[in-house]
């Protein structure tokens, strides 16, 4: 079957040859063929324009439909990375009088607890976030929370390093990246904690880590001074 543009152009086509038609044809004819050609030739750019408009706003559903799959995605990995978390709260260093460890709630709180697995949550919201994100900087947001949750670095655990230390261990880590020093058997003499820690493997990974202690530093800076502002 046609289409209505095709009918449409037919039927031009049609009211053209009666125009150009014989002088025998009677005048009259031919204005009435010429007014109903313009009315159709009226009729063709309406079709044409409603074309138009209609495909662009296809085109824009198309792009709507595809960010929010692109959300949908975003947050079903968030939630992915959140169920891998299987509870564990990181050991606090410290114990009882038996030599019992406590935990993480006696030190912190229940408050502590809550504020950790926020972090938990963001850290994931944070690995999946909008466009344009790189697997460099996913690798950083990812060893952070790794850092927090396996390591025990939490912010209050940072807060006490307020000489420098996470930047001199980012910077030893850049370091080794970078070659300037090459021993990854033993740590550089400004390597600020116990050589127990010091643990380098690829320049890439090397780099992951020294971006999230550097994130680490900042955002240690950022509490004291939020702390300063409140008091």
């Amino acid at each position: 079957m046609p289409s209505s543009t095709e009918t449409i152009a037919r039927a031009l086509r049609v009211l053209a040859a009666t125009i150009n038609a014989p002088d025998d044809v009677p005048r009259l004819a031919q204005q009435e063929a010429a007014e109903r050609l313009e009315e159709l030739e009226r009729c063709c750019k309406e079709v044409g324009d409603a074309n138009e408009r209609l495909g662009a706003r296809v085109i824009a559903a198309e792009k709507h439909s595809t960010g929010l799959t692109a959300e949908v995605e975003r947050l079903r990995a968030a939630l992915e990375r959140i169920s891998r978390w299987h509870g564990e709260f990181p050991e606090t260093g410290k114990h009882w009088p038996n030599g019992t460890p406590t935990s993480y709630q006696v030190e912190h709180g229940s408050n502590g607890e809550r504020d950790f697995m926020r972090g938990i949550a963001r850290a994931a919201l944070a690995d999946t976030a909008q466009a344009p994100i790189t697997a460099a900087a996913r690798d950083v947001l990812a060893e952070r929370a790794r850092q927090i949750s396996a390591e025990g670095w939490t912010p209050e655990h940072d807060d006490q390093y307020d000489d420098g230390e996470l930047i001199g261990a980012a910077f030893c880590y850049s370091a080794q990246a970078a070659g300037f020093w090459p021993h990854k058997d033993r740590a550089p003499a400004f390597w600020p904690w116990d050589k127990s820690w010091w643990k380098p493997t690829t320049p890439r990974r090397d780099l992951v880590k020294a971006g999230a202690l550097i994130q680490a530093a900042i955002e240690r800076i950022d509490r004291a001074d939020g702390k300063e502002a409140q008091s």
